[in-house]
This record gives C-alpha cells, sequence and structure tokens, in this order.
C-alpha cells in the first residue's frame, strides 16, 4: 500500500459503496498514515506524490462527509509552505489523531446510548452504518429488536442485518 499504490487504495476507498462514511474515514487515515510513515522512513518524500493523494480524495463519493473535511485538512497540509518532511509529518500526525478520534467518538455514542435508553428498545435504521454497528454491538444487551431498511439498489442494509444476527441481536 506504499508510494503509488496508495493512489490504488484511496481509489478502493472512494469506490466502497459498502461501508459506511465513518468506517471509509478510518481506512483512509490509516492508509494516508501508513503512508506517510513509509515515506518519512524510507526518505522518499515527494510534493507530486502528496499532490495526487490530494486529487485522489477529491474523488469520494459527495455524501461522504467525514472524508470531505479530511480532504480540506490534507488539502491544507500539500498547500503550506512547509517543508516536505514538515508536511509529510503533519499528515501522519493527522491520520493518527483522527483515527483516535474516531475511536473515542465511538466510545462515547456508545456511552451515550447506555444512558439514554430505559430498558431494552427496538431500533430503526437506514442502510449501512458502522457507527450503528458498532454502538449495537457495544450494547445488545439493550436491544429487543432493529428494523433495518434494505436500502436498494446496494442492499447495505442486508449487510447490516446480517452482522447484527452474526452477533445475536
Amino acid at each position: 500500500m506504499y508510494g503509488l499504490d496508495i493512489l490504488a487504495e484511496l481509489s478502493r476507498i472512494a469506490n466502497d459503496r459498502v461501508s459506511g462514511a465513518s468506517k471509509l474515514f478510518d481506512m483512509t487515515c490509516r492508509a494516508l498514515g501508513l503512508w506517510a510513515e513509509e515515506c518519512i522512513k524510507s526518505r522518499t518524500l515527494n510534493e507530486e506524490a502528496l499532490k495526487n493523494v490530494l486529487k485522489a480524495l477529491t474523488n469520494v463519493h459527495p455524501t461522504m462527509a467525514p472524508l470531505r473535511a479530511l480532504t480540506t485538512l490534507v488539502g491544507e497540509i500539500v498547500e503550506s509552505h512547509e517543508s516536505l518532511d514538515c508536511k509529510f509529518r503533519r499528515l501522519s500526525s493527522l491520520a493518527g489523531v483522527l483515527r483516535a478520534y474516531r475511536a473515542e467518538c465511538l466510545r462515547l455514542i456508545a456511552e451515550r446510548f447506555r444512558e439514554i435508553v430505559e430498558g431494552r428498545v427496538k431500533v430503526f435504521t437506514l442502510s449501512f452504518s458502522s457507527v450503528v454497528y458498532n454502538t449495537l454491538r457495544s450494547c445488545k444487551s439493550l436491544v429487543d429488536e432493529v428494523l433495518i431498511v434494505e436500502s436498494r439498489p446496494g442492499s447495505e442494509g442486508l449487510r447490516l442485518a446480517e452482522k447484527l444476527a452474526n452477533l445475536g441481536v
């Protein structure tokens, strides 16, 4: 996934219509962080490669708000007047911080769900969401039933139903 392969990985992520926006965000941050670290260690810092990564990020689906926000942050790094070493270090740091922030947000969402739920509940959700999946996974003892819209044409809701069923939810 290093070097030019980062572009293939970002293209794969941009074309993923199965994973939820939060999961795609995490996958992108992970890929960027690994790539930036490898470039720093191997001393293959390249301005054109950074620009190509930014260009690949601009191809994400318009509904993927977390990836759009990430693209803006990466754009600020690419367009800065800092040294290449500094840009790659900032990219690596940004990726790590954002992944940690996402993980903490998932934990807090599940915690808040536990706080507001009284007894066992029925949950209704649309399509597939990694945030919903993670919350229901960690709070499955509180969930009586989950109603999920199938979500055509991709049937993403079926995927969520299968994953939850495998957990016993």
